[in-house]
């Protein structure tokens, strides 16, 4: 994996973010999942693929990852978030950019995206929420099931007291929580867990719900059908998602086009690595064209 060409923190509102940059070019700012998990789940793909021609820009969102922000509550709203990456930019002096937001990140991609057009150059949407709660809500009946050994030692795990501060225990438990969010057939990567063991122990549960709850019953197809952005959507034929979602968010952006990669689940640049970087490159040179 490369090295960061930059790194350090952004101040926002009562939280502080933590970010790495690498490459230089066109501004591509990652918007990763959760939220609470960080990006560090997705850094090493991207990395060392997408880094060769952008400025990747990666950061942990408010109480996620390394970040702080997780003992002011009050502000775990999407309109924080949304807020967050307004100041990131100005702080990073980005007049444009690509946003990259996988799972949770492509919902914050989208509400970014309606409320800023101006600052946005293209959405990739990878393995995206989808754009509404009711087909959102339908990913449990999708995912593998898990035997009763890893249930036993997914409930073992978090029965251990102060387990949250413990890299095996938490690296062990991610392992097994997020198995099901593979295809059937492909490999989780050997470091997987430990790409989650840095986060700070408060970041690790509760997070996202809170932030989820302060979306209500959100339904974004009518704001997006004004939205003119380019969006590639990437997307799995093992997604968690239903089909459904990919058909209302492709008829919703009316400048979008669909990537369907074979024997991939919820982790698209992790499961079928080169696959995915053909698409998004294409997709990036088509926007600097």
């Amino acid at each position: 994996m490369l090295a960061p060409v930059q790194f350090g923190d952004i101040l926002v509102n009562r939280a502080t973010l933590k970010y790495e940059i690498f490459g230089t070019g066109v501004p591509v700012i990652v918007l990763h999942g959760g939220p609470g998990i960080g990006y560090r789940y997705l850094l090493p793909e991207l990395s060392d693929s997408l880094s060769v021609s952008t400025k990747l820009i990666l950061y942990d969102q408010r109480a996620s990852g390394q970040s702080t922000g997780s003992r002011t509550p009050e502000l775990l709203t999407i309109s924080s978030f949304v807020d967050d990456l307004r100041q990131l930019y100005a702080a990073l002096r980005i007049s444009r950019a690509i946003l990259l937001g996988h799972s949770f990140g492509g919902l914050l991609a989208m509400k970014f995206g309606i409320q800023n057009p101006d600052l946005v150059t293209g959405l990739i949407l990878v393995d995206t929420d989808p754009p509404s709660k009711s087909l959102w809500s339908r990913y449990p009946e999708r995912l593998r099931p898990q035997s009763r050994q890893e249930i036993a030692e997914l409930t073992q795990i978090r029965s251990t007291e102060e387990w949250q501060s413990d890299v095996s225990r938490v690296s062990r438990y991610f392992e097994l929580a997020l198995k099901p969010f593979f295809a059937v057939g492909s490999r989780m990567p050997k470091d997987f867990g430990q790409r989650f063991a840095l986060m700070a122990p408060e970041n690790l549960f509760g997070r996202g719900s809170i932030v989820r709850a302060s979306l209500g019953d959100w339904d974004l197809c009518s704001e997006l059908e004004h939205l003119d952005t380019p969006a590639l959507i990437v997307t799995g034929d093992e997604s968690i998602f239903p089909e459904e979602a990919v058909t209302k968010l492709r008829k919703s952006l009316r400048n979008s086009t669909v990537t369907t990669l074979h024997g991939v689940s919820h982790f698209p640049p992790i499961e079928s690595r080169e696959a995915f970087h053909q698409s998004v490159a294409g997709f990036i040179r088509r926007l600097k064209g």
